[in-house]
């Protein structure tokens, strides 16, 4: 797994490979103290790492995380820490049979944490793990949930109601994931135990829906939840607004057909990153207008074209997206998608 590091202005200054001898990474997702955990895909093989972006690959952790048992297909990571001292992580499964893991940390180990700040054995000692389990009513668009110790339980429910899940992420109490074959968004209460259910089909968004990521806007009524898509002929981005309405950010041809993955927006919500996995492209999108993603006017919608590294645009009121483009071959290079390339 490698990372990249932008400065403030959103330039890339470097690039370093911190953790080897995984496989099959996936989706992943941050922890509250600045690490990163990324998911195997493996099957019986599949595990969940931790990995310190301020270390270089021999300081790694090379013991795995407790989050999960080992064997799954493990996709993306999420937490809840709205209380510090009772922490949960949360991790999704891309197969049938693949139910939603809660992780619980022991609770000496959180206290330890939190007394030192020193969080780097909080995910790799012993904890508690259950599995979700959806308990529909009103035509399976909604219902009440619970956790169970028992995963066979909760894998033939997920095989019934959720399977194959991929994007998942949390704010405020409220947990969204995504299954990607029944093309549904769900909406978890974590405090009261209620979930929701909608399809996330709309105009261009016709794909599978994939990563997920949540904006909290400083207005409530800005906030967005992004996915991203796969099993279409024009994988893009799309977004979801607080009343469900659908927006598509990006929109491309066959020429880009793969996926897009690894969802992720600077920390002022002014560059958003993707990447095209077949085609082995990552775009650092912003907005000519200034404003951060989940801002007040969002009807934006980008083309793009990969032929050659062609780049073109539509504009809808104005509202303009430049994009720039990092490929990885022997080291990094850094250009625009607005000119040729040889």
């Amino acid at each position: 797994m490698g990372a990249i590091t932008f400065d403030s202005q959103g330039n890339v200054i470097n690039y370093d490979m911190l953790l080897e001898g995984t496989s099959r990474n996936c989706g992943g997702g941050k922890t509250y103290w600045g690490t990163w955990i990324t998911c195997e895909e493996d099957g019986s093989n599949g595990l969940v790492w931790e990995v310190n972006p301020a270390l270089n690959a021999g300081e790694q952790n090379s013991t795995p995380t407790s989050v999960v048992i080992v064997g799954g297909n493990y996709e993306s990571f999420a937490y809840d820490a709205r209380d510090r001292m009772n922490p949960t992580f949360y991790v999704t499964e891309d197969s049938s049979s693949g139910s939603l893991t809660r992780f619980t940390p022991n609770a000496d180990a959180v206290a330890q944490a939190e007394q030192t700040g020193d969080y780097s054995a909080l995910l790799t000692t012993e904890g508690t793990q259950e599995w979700l389990v959806l308990n529909p009513v009103s035509g399976d668009v909604s219902g009440t949930f619970s956790w169970t110790s028992n995963r066979s339980i909760a894998n033939s429910n997920a095989n019934m109601y959720y399977p194959y899940t991929e994007g998942i992420d949390i704010r405020n109490g409220i947990l969204y994931f995504v299954s990607k074959t029944r093309k549904s968004l769900y909406i978890l209460d974590l405090d009261n135990l209620t979930y929701i259910r909608s399809s996330t089909v709309s105009g261009a968004f016709d794909g599978q829906p994939d990563q997920v990521k949540r904006i909290i806007a400083d207005d409530p009524d800005s906030d967005m939840l992004y996915f991203c898509e796969e099993a279409s002929s024009d994988n893009g981005i799309h977004a979801r607004d607080t009343e469900g309405n659908f927006y598509t950010i990006i929109d491309a041809t066959s020429a880009v057909s793969s996926e897009t993955t690894g969802l992720a927006f600077s920390p002022d919500k002014k560059h958003m990153y993707i990447s095209y996995q077949g085609n082995g492209l990552i775009y650092d999108i912003s907005r000519e207008d200034g404003y951060p993603f989940g801002a007040h006017r969002l009807d934006i919608k980008v083309s793009i074209f990969y032929d050659n590294i062609i780049f073109t645009q539509s504009v809808i009121n104005s509202e303009l997206c430049s994009l720039q483009m990092f490929s990885f071959l022997h080291t990094y290079q850094f250009r625009t998608l607005q000119y040729h390339a040889d």
